[in-house]
């Protein structure tokens, strides 16, 4: 059983499902794809809703916060939250909510990097500068 934690509070008990996708997708491909992960999450007493100030979560609902799933000691996916959506849901239905995620692949291209020219470097020392730029 895989444990799912969101800002470092484990919220297992309210993921209905997972879907992960990481790594590269086409045979070919010389560049991994961002890795995404989208939750599905029981939202009936408004836990996972981002306006809901009465919620213990009110604090980690938010852009950027660390998602981790693990199993058995192993962890399987670690990422960032991008979006949080809540569903309304009908009377006398559940309420779901999505929360989908990026790896840190998908957080470096959020960032517009701006580097003033470099001559005569090496690849380890310019992937430095860019990773210290954006993150």
């Amino acid at each position: 059983m895989a444990t799912f934690t969101l800002d470092g509070i484990d919220i297992t008990a309210y993921v209905e499902s997972a879907s992960v996708t990481l790594g590269m997708n086409a045979p070919m491909q010389h560049v991994a794809d961002v890795g995404v992960c989208t939750l599905i999450c029981k939202n009936d007493d408004r836990r996972f809703s981002p306006n809901n100030t009465a919620s213990p979560l009110y604090s980690s609902l938010l852009p950027n916060k660390v998602i981790t799933i693990a199993e058995a000691g192993v962890t399987l996916f670690r990422g960032f939250v991008r979006s949080i959506q809540p569903d309304a849901g009908r009377y006398m239905e559940t309420q779901r909510c999505v929360i989908e995620c990026t790896d840190m692949l998908g957080r470096l291209q959020d960032y517009l990097i701006s580097l003033p020219l470099q001559q005569s470097q090496k690849a380890g020392y310019l992937l430095k500068m860019i990773t210290s730029a954006a993150l």
